[in-house]
């Protein structure tokens, strides 16, 4: 317990000596930005609880399946740190400090090259081996459609064409997205990461939505 105890100070005290460096380097740490960043990309724990979400969905999922009737079944999910991440285009940003900007993140997208969150691919084909459909429901623009089929199809992901890559026209709320899919479909299982990717009551209408 004694050792146990002086590893803890001795990360407390490095730590201390690190955010007091920062704090004079603001474009080092942007708030915290890049040490966000880092904790996304390196942290076993983040990878954990990813792996611990879908593997909650697959079971929910199973659930479902055994009680299957009516309409054909399906699930709905976010793109943007749910299925794809994205945390090397926000290091970079973070780095220099500078935040979120439409012009650079569409740079990025139209690249088509980023990593999946853990546990996602794996579900999504899952879903599809069992019959069920995946409708994808992002905020990005009509205009980064062909980066986002490049990176969806990189990784072999189901479903990807224009009739089930459901992007943004107009409006930032996901909710008529969510309905037009219901209309054919029981949607048995919403995928998000943010409240407004399951409710309409947490839409907020930000002047420049992130996707």
């Amino acid at each position: 317990m004694k050792s146990r105890l002086i590893i803890i100070s001795t990360v407390i005290i490095l730590s201390a000596g690190i955010t007091a460096k920062a704090q004079n380097n603001t474009s080092v740490t942007n708030n915290g930005k890049v040490w966000a960043s880092l904790w996304q990309q390196r942290a076993a724990e983040y990878k954990a609880l990813c792996f611990q979400a879908y593997n909650m969905a697959k079971l929910r999922l199973d659930a479902a399946l055994k009680k299957k009737k009516g309409k054909p079944l399906a699930v709905i999910t976010d793109i943007d740190e749910t299925l794809l991440d994205n945390s090397p285009y926000d290091a970079q940003r973070a780095i220099a400090n500078l935040d979120y900007d439409l012009k650079t993140w569409k740079a990025w997208t139209a690249k088509g090259i980023a990593d999946t969150v853990p546990g996602a691919p794996s579900f999504f084909k899952y879903a599809a081996s069992k019959g069920v459909t995946v409708f994808y429901i992002t905020n990005r623009d009509e205009d980064e459609r062909p980066g986002t089929t490049q990176n969806l199809k990189l990784y072999k992901l189901p479903f990807v064409d224009e009739a089930h890559l459901l992007l943004k026209q107009g409006s930032s709320s996901k909710e008529s997205r969510r309905q037009k899919v219901l209309k054919s479909y029981n949607v048995v299982l919403l995928c998000g990461d943010n409240l407004p990717d399951f409710d309409a009551r947490y839409d907020n209408h930000p002047a420049q939505p992130q996707p």
